[in-house]
């Protein structure tokens, strides 16, 4: 019995959580002396017990008669039996009472009083305690003139009493910024299904760009997208800001640039047919609800708009709070992806107008001379011939250079292997390129693949022999968006203009020649040039009437079709653009060649069908002429005779005539004979 109950002060004792707070010393130093006091417990002469616990050791030690008494009897049984007061008091940290709770809440709300500014808070609490109004907690306690040493502004700011990082951060700016301290939901790409998440977003870029018919420099700004498992920004289209002159303010980005690039993503792209969320936010980069219902119609369902949650950062409702903002984090992988693009885009060299993050606090110095220079030269430039004027260097690219070099780097982005997007290795994203020796260039695992197979073996074999022949690594975005891509579901092209909607269609005029020709800067600099020949959503291309009005749809972010519509706002179809190739290049060349080719079969059809009875008749001639030539070549040509006289024509017809009417009586006589035979 006594050592089951032995066994029971032991298992309490390891079960308790004071236990576990001990250091493994601790531990056995407790233990060693809970089982002395058992064992005295235990014996009936309590005398004999502690004389025998003299010469045993105790987790190492030896004790004296007085020391084991004090244990047993002072400790021991004066609390009752709690093993707790067995511990070594002198290396356990003595655990104090501290202030009220009610008097550290009270702190910590005067904290959030004074905005988080501590040392004004703990003033405040010492005005009150010298007008005597004593503090939460401390009401029942003795006032005097100096407050008690635990309220001193150096206690208070340990860290036991101080308020934390969220108090502070929450007291000083709001809730929203506290949301950043607190854990968020983890997400992973791993298991997304390709197509299924393209996120849109808005960026300006930081740096300005010289603007035709502008006075001045101005932000380049831009629509983008990302296809969230292959972190690709697969679609772009970017614009500056432009003044308004009439009535002095600027205008940017747009919901008819948004749209282009949504139909873009759509209709060139594709979607995840089972599922696609098209992810925005509730400022710029947004949809109405008319496209909305027309895209979730169009897919049965699929296509759906999904938005940030959007908050005021009311603490509770009912409470003041302040202008509401959508929440970033909902498009966290885009916004990142902006970040990587302005760090790339700093380069002086290319951008020399830059604006910093925000251009009131962190813009490089020589931008506001720049862009006084700029509107300057814009003046003389008026000034001078077209010849000279080409010549004037300006402190900034043009628009057309910039954005040409913008989409550079950002495609240089997409291609890139060395990164650390989240997810990559679980989603088996990863290739090996190889060489035929090292000072090769290094090959792509498709190219391999291509091989012929004794071909392919052998080099398979050698990097087999030789690791320096192979070179694993991650697939850049690019090769996994395009991996992929045959999997997406593209909506139809008739869906171009209903989603765009004709309240951003261009009336424009096919030209007498059978082509579209128009000067649109929101397309891109200079003429454009598109064919007359329209391709419809189904059935074979047809040919547009020339001197023909259509509302046309067309941007900057593909160039290469204009959709049409007519008066009625029918869907009419697509047409390509004209190649305009340079005389040096031979395959633009031959391409260009055999589109006015096409062009001409189909214009000249008509007056051909309409002329082919004069066509017959000189290809008739044509033919009799190289029947002659080919007779006269082969030694068989008949010489035709003389024309002959006036008397020898009608001699001719004379004798012609005899013999027609001697043949007629000949005839008759025959006749009557059969007659005459007959009956």
């Amino acid at each position: 019995m006594v050592a089951d109950n032995a066994a029971l002060t032991v298992s309490a004792m390891m079960a308790d959580p004071r236990y576990g707070s001990l250091s493994d010393e601790g531990k056995a130093y407790v233990e060693a002396r809970l089982d002395l006091c058992l064992r005295i417990d235990s014996a009936r002469n309590k005398r004999a017990a502690i004389l025998a616990e003299t010469r045993r050791t105790h987790a190492g030690a030896v004790l004296s008669e007085g020391t084991i008494r004090k244990v047993y009897y002072d400790r021991w049984l004066a609390a009752n039996r709690d093993w707790f007061e067995l511990r070594n008091k002198a290396k356990t940290p003595t655990v104090t009472k501290g202030l009220p709770p009610a008097f550290v809440d009270h702190w910590h709300q005067r904290c959030a009083d004074f905005r988080g500014k501590h040392k004004a808070a703990w003033r405040s609490i010492q005005r009150d305690w010298k007008q005597r109004i004593l503090p939460p907690g401390f009401e029942d306690s003795t006032w005097s003139q100096d407050m008690p040493d635990g309220m001193s502004y150096e206690t208070l700011m340990r860290g036991k009493y101080r308020p934390d990082a969220v108090q502070d951060a929450m007291a000083r700016h709001g809730i929203r910024a506290a949301y950043d301290l607190v854990p968020g939901v983890l997400t992973t790409r791993a298991g997304l299904a390709f197509g299924s998440r393209w996120v849109f977003d808005d960026m300006w870029h930081d740096h300005k760009v010289m603007v035709p018919g502008q006075s001045g420099l101005r932000r380049l700004l831009q629509f983008h997208c990302i296809e969230l498992l292959s972190a690709c920004q697969a679609a772009r289209g970017m614009k500056p800001e432009l003044l308004n002159d009439r009535s002095g303010k600027f205008e940017r980005l747009k919901e008819k640039e948004l749209l282009f690039l949504l139909v873009h993503v759509l209709c060139n792209l594709g979607y995840n047919a089972d599922a696609c969320w098209l992810m925005m936010e509730h400022g710029t980069a947004s949809v109405s609800e008319r496209v909305e219902k027309h895209l979730f119609d169009a897919s049965a369902g699929a296509l759906k708009i999904m938005r940030g949650s959007i908050g005021d950062g009311a603490v509770a409702p009912g409470l003041f709070g302040g202008q509401s903002r959508g929440n970033f984090k909902f498009k966290a992988a885009l916004e990142s992806l902006g970040n990587l693009v302005h760090n790339e885009m700093s380069d002086r060299r290319l951008m020399p107008a830059q604006t910093g993050s925000n251009s009131r606090t962190d813009a490089v110095d020589d931008l506001y001379g720049r862009d006084r220079n700029a509107a300057q030269l814009v003046k003389v430039a008026a000034t001078l011939p077209p010849a000279v004027r080409e010549q004037l260097r300006f402190g900034a690219p043009s628009l057309w250079q910039a954005i040409e070099i913008a989409d550079r780097i950002q495609e240089e982005m997409n291609q890139r292997t060395e990164h650390e997007l989240e997810g990559w290795n679980a989603c088996g994203f990863l290739t090996t390129d190889w060489r035929t020796h090292k000072g090769a260039p290094w090959q792509p695992a498709s190219e391999l693949a291509a091989l012929a197979p004794a071909l392919r073996d052998a080099l398979r074999l050698a990097m087999e022999s030789d690791p320096s022949l192979t070179n694993p690594r991650r697939m850049s975005p690019r090769e996994v968006f395009d991996l992929h891509r045959p999997q997406l579901t593209r909506l139809p092209a008739h869906f171009v203009p209903l989603i765009v909607g004709m309240e951003h269609a261009t009336e424009r005029k096919l030209g007498k020649d059978g082509r579209f020709h128009f000067d649109d800067m929101e397309v891109g600099p200079d003429t454009h040039h598109y064919e007359g020949l329209c391709y419809a959503s189904d059935g074979e291309p047809c040919r547009l009437p020339a001197g023909e009005k259509f509302a046309t749809f067309v941007s900057t972010i593909d160039p290469t079709r204009m959709h049409l519509c007519d008066a009625r706002g029918s869907y009419v179809g697509w047409v390509q653009r004209t190649l305009v190739p340079t005389h040096g290049d031979a395959t633009q060349m031959a391409h260009a060649y055999g589109q006015k080719q096409q062009a001409a079969r189909e214009l000249l059809a008509p007056a051909v069908a309409a002329g082919r009875g004069l066509m017959r008749r000189d290809a008739e001639a044509a033919e009799h002429n190289a029947d002659l030539v080919r007779t006269a070549q082969a030694g068989e040509f008949v010489r035709p005779a003389e024309p002959e006289t006036a008397g020898e024509k009608r001699s001719r017809q004379s004798t012609n005539l005899r013999n027609n009417r001697s043949d007629a009586e000949r005839a008759r006589r025959l006749r009557e004979q059969r007659e005459k035979s007959t009956y």
